[in-house]
């Protein structure tokens, strides 16, 4: 039984000789060299090492995130070595942690390992290996910030602009405020101003004579009964003349501004300004009249335009044509006269419910001792009529040049939810002029303002 056993341990020693003596062989034919590698080599134990971080020494994370850390362990001359790499955490890490402490160099002599990120803070990694000096990584922990969006100014925004021409009444409209003030102006006034109107209106040179003969001894006697029956008749006919006097020199406009291509780099755009309409504040109240109920077509322009910082939008100059005699005829008859009378819709029906014409042909046929009743009260309402028609047919004539409207200016860019789209501009100043037949009238700063509000249901 024991022979076979020892066979067995005799084959075996004979195949680890075999073996033994086959390494023997290599190693003799080798010169005594390292054999191939397969990796990166051991440093030797005097040879300096070095540690590289692969990437920014700087890491900004958000919380609770992961990244991957690498480092490269190599020589001098930036050849991969082999070894273990050794991680920790220096200090507070506000709750992040290392998927290792350690980790062995790969082919390329990378060690890697992972970060998982805890809550907001700041803390260093440091990397150490042997033979090498260490290096650590810096790391905050911050949630992003996501970019500033580009401010957004597209849209349509109502605006309205309130505008001063001024001391002087340009032209024409000085010459329709006299005519005003003609009705209360004199010593007689108003029965000089309506006696003259009347007369021109009978036929009868006879006539006509008789009663100039008996003037202004007629002019005081009639002004005498008008002012018993029409107290009021003078200082509505004032009103009128002031408040035609101030809305002819100050209006608003009902306008729109559209954006509708965002700011190039160096801040400059293109809007389009469409005038719309007007509107008058007469006795505090402020009354609007749209240019398509007026029959007046609605002017737009492009206007040249400058975004300043995010802060101010700067309007170039542009014109519009203006039908300013029309405007102050819709003035007059829909906004000041109503005013006054609310039964009455133009000047000849103001002073035609002011001054009974029935009562005063008969003082003046009983004055003059000449002529019926009913030429006279006749004389009278067409002379009323023919006071309202010279007015008006004054106010349209305004239009028989054309009238321009220049504007440039400036505004505010507000956007109050700092959601980066602009809701309104405000705070703003238009500067420029209004030039009808050869006459100018200057707007300056700062009594020509405007402000422009974001339409519902306009472009984000």
């Amino acid at each position: 039984m024991s022979l076979p056993i020892f066979t067995k341990f005799r084959s075996a020693g004979i195949a680890l000789l075999i073996g033994a003596l086959a390494m023997g062989g290599c190693a003799g034919e080798s010169d005594g060299g390292p054999g191939p590698s397969n990796g990166p080599r051991q440093p030797a134990p005097d040879e300096a090492a070095f540690l590289s971080l692969v990437g920014d020494a700087n890491l900004f994370v958000e919380p609770m995130s992961t990244r991957q850390l690498q480092v490269k362990y190599h020589d001098q001359a930036g050849a991969p070595l082999a070894g273990e790499i050794h991680f920790a955490i220096d200090g507070n890490g506000v709750g992040a942690s290392l998927s290792a402490a350690k980790a062995v160099t790969d082919a390329q002599g990378v060690a890697k390992i992972n970060l998982v990120a805890g809550n907001e803070g700041a803390f260093r990694i440091k990397v150490s290996a042997e033979l090498a000096t260490g290096v650590d990584w810096r790391v905050s922990v911050t949630r992003a910030v996501a970019p500033t969006p580009p401010l957004s100014l597209l849209g349509d925004f109502r605006t309205e602009s309130t505008l001063d021409i001024g001391g002087g009444l340009p032209g024409t409209v000085g010459t329709v405020v006299r005519t005003l003030d003609d009705l209360t102006d004199g010593p007689n006034d108003p029965a000089t101003f309506l006696i003259d109107a009347a007369v021109n209106q009978i036929g009868s040179s006879t006539i006509r004579s008789a009663v100039n003969f008996v003037r202004p001894g007629l002019d005081s006697m009639l002004n005498d009964f008008i002012s018993d029956n029409s107290p009021t008749f003078v200082s509505k006919m004032l009103q009128v003349s002031r408040d035609f006097s101030n809305v002819a020199r100050r209006f608003g406009l009902v306008s729109k501004l559209s954006i509708a291509n965002g700011v190039s780099i160096d801040g400059n755009i293109q809007l389009k300004h469409k005038l719309e309409g007007v509107f008058f504040t007469i006795g505090g109240v402020k009354k609007t009249f749209m240019f398509s109920a007026m029959g007046i077509t609605p002017t737009e322009v492009t206007v040249p335009a400058q975004v300043m910082g995010e802060s101010k939008l700067i309007l170039g100059q542009h014109q519009f044509p203006f039908s300013y005699g029309q405007v102050l005829l819709v003035a007059l008859n829909q906004a000041i006269i109503p005013a006054i009378d609310p039964t009455a819709h133009n000047i000849g029906e103001l002073i035609s419910h002011q001054v009974n014409c029935a009562s005063i042909a008969v003082e003046i046929a009983d004055f003059v001792g000449i002529g019926g009743t009913s030429l006279y009260e006749g004389a009278c309402r067409t002379g009323i009529t023919a006071v309202g028609g010279l007015i008006e047919d004054q106010i349209r004539g305004i239009d028989s040049t054309a009238t321009t409207l220049t504007l440039k200016g400036d505004a505010d860019i507000m956007d109050a939810n700092t959601d980066r789209v602009v809701e309104a501009f405000q705070g703003g100043l238009w500067e420029g002029s209004m030039t009808m037949a050869g006459s100018t009238s200057m707007l300056v700063r700062p009594n020509n303002k405007f402000t422009a509000v974001k339409m519902a249901g306009a472009t984000p």
